[in-house]
């Protein structure tokens, strides 16, 4: 598991940690326009730079299956769970949030984890996540050459129609929708184009010499990244 964000997806996690959190930071400003406070949970915490920042609004915990991840959170006297959310006992209706980001893609049976996200939030509890949209533009014009088709980690793939109906099932409404920008490093950037899934010498060496010139960020927006808030009815 520490692979996926040590070279299979990332580069180094920790290192995008400033980056990371500035899109965190982003979807809290969005999500406190909805939610003044509680407690808040974060299914997929990884190494708990969204729970730091969230613990300044909301009483923060998480689950995640990366033990590694978990104890990065840990030391950080964050609230983070090693265990399968599915597996987890938790208090229904008792939570404000639920927070799926960048997460439901990855999980073998998304609808599960909604159902069980219902359960633990209060009426009128927030559930809300960040996920690639399959019905963008740019995802119909690349097809299976989409940035966000990863397999074997992304399971499931979503558009608008898709992600509403299953939020619906489970007796949520949508009250925002966006596509939202993110910032990435541009070293990562460039370690995904050259060198992610398809690594070779070549490849590797022209990142190596790059790698070192750009130490900074960029926003980007692709709008194919869909941002979902809902309200359990």
């Amino acid at each position: 598991m520490r692979d996926y964000f040590f070279g299979e997806e990332y580069l180094n996690y920790i290192e995008e940690k400033p980056t990371l959190q500035r899109n965190f930071a982003d979807r809290i400003t969005t999500l406190r326009r909805f939610s003044s406070g509680g407690r808040l949970f974060e299914i997929g915490c990884a190494y708990g730079f969204f729970l730091e920042l969230a613990q300044r609004f909301w009483t923060v915990e998480g689950c995640d299956i990366s033990e590694d991840g978990c104890a990065h959170a840990q030391q950080r006297q964050l609230k983070a769970t090693c265990a399968e959310f599915l597996q987890l006992p938790v208090e229904p209706n008792s939570y404000d949030v639920v927070s799926l980001w960048d997460t439901i893609e990855h999980l073998p049976r998304p609808d599960l984890y909604i159902q069980k996200g219902a359960e633990m939030l209060s009426p009128g509890g927030l559930i809300c996540l960040t996920t690639g949209d399959l019905g963008s533009l740019v995802a119909r014009i690349r097809k299976d050459r989409w940035r966000l088709i990863r397999t074997p980690t992304h399971l499931y793939f979503f558009d608008r129609q898709s992600m509403e109906r299953l939020l619906m099932t489970h007796g949520f409404e949508v009250i925002h929708f966006e596509h939202c920008g993110y910032y990435r490093s541009v070293q990562q950037i460039l370690y995904s184009l050259l060198v992610l899934n398809h690594e070779t010498p070549g490849r590797k060496k022209a990142y190596e010499v790059l790698k070192s010139v750009f130490g900074f960020s960029l926003y980007l927006n692709l709008y194919d990244i869909m941002f979902v808030i809902a309200r359990k009815k």
